[in-house]
């Protein structure tokens, strides 16, 4: 390896460790954000939250989604079509996207680029919806680790899939005892996001999210902490 190649790497380990602990600071300052606000703070109204995820849900089970912004209230496309893109085992990729078509042919896939969104607790509400979509589409290979059923309600429990009904048995009966009412909050311009979600590699997980809207634009989404709620592993490996 010559002496170009050598500070070459130099040069892409710090823009990646400086793109780290870039991350670990807006975690942290997410975190301490959330945990000011949660005092003495009623939520904003869940059945309303719950109601447009199982709108949402069904509507991506019966694989319409054409009509997810027609669901997506608080959610607008001036221009162009979003189109969910779902993965087949001969592509090169492993993970489902979300897209949006432009006028002029090309496809986008940040597309928060073009969503005009609503900033209140609903309109960042109903984007962490569309961000968090890809991981209940067709997922392949390594992937997989990252597939989440959200649960909402006591109900949404029916949506876990496990290997053998014995396993899924006692998955319910531990579970059953959680609260996984999603909650929204607002503080100085930043919504704060706690929802559950199983995974069966990982569990019943509370997962907390920051998000940022500025001028009808998600600027940031920042998943700042994880609370596993109980632990399970299926077991497989990919």
């Amino acid at each position: 390896m010559g002496l170009f190649d050598i500070f070459k790497r130099k040069k892409i380990d710090r823009e990646r460790h400086l793109k780290l602990e870039v991350e670990k600071i807006k975690k942290l300052e997410a975190l301490k954000a959330y945990h000011a606000i949660i005092q003495g703070r009623e939520q904003n109204a869940a059945a309303d939250y719950i109601a447009i995820a199982e709108e949402f849900g069904a509507l991506v089970y019966k694989q319409e989604y054409d009509s997810l912004l027609k669901c997506l209230d608080k959610i607008n496309l001036p221009e162009g079509r979003l189109i969910v893109e779902i993965v087949k085992p001969e592509v090169p990729r492993d993970k489902s996207c979300l897209v949006i078509s432009l006028p002029n042919g090309g496809n986008d896939e940040n597309i928060f680029n073009h969503l005009q969104v609503e900033q209140s607790c609903m309109g960042a509400w109903q984007a962490n919806l569309l961000h968090n979509l890809w991981r209940a589409l067709p997922l392949f290979g390594h992937a997989i680790y990252d597939a989440r059923d959200y649960l909402f309600v006591k109900e949404d429990m029916h949506k876990i899939k496990t290997l053998n009904e014995e396993d899924r048995l006692s998955i319910m009966e531990n579970i059953v005892k959680f609260d996984f009412t999603p909650e929204v909050r607002e503080s100085n311009g930043k919504f704060y996001i706690s929802c559950c979600y199983w995974s069966n590699f990982f569990g019943l997980i509370r997962e907390f999210s920051e998000i940022k809207i500025e001028n009808n634009k998600i600027t940031d989404i920042v998943p700042f902490d994880e609370k596993t709620e109980y632990r399970y592993d299926c077991g497989i490996r990919f």
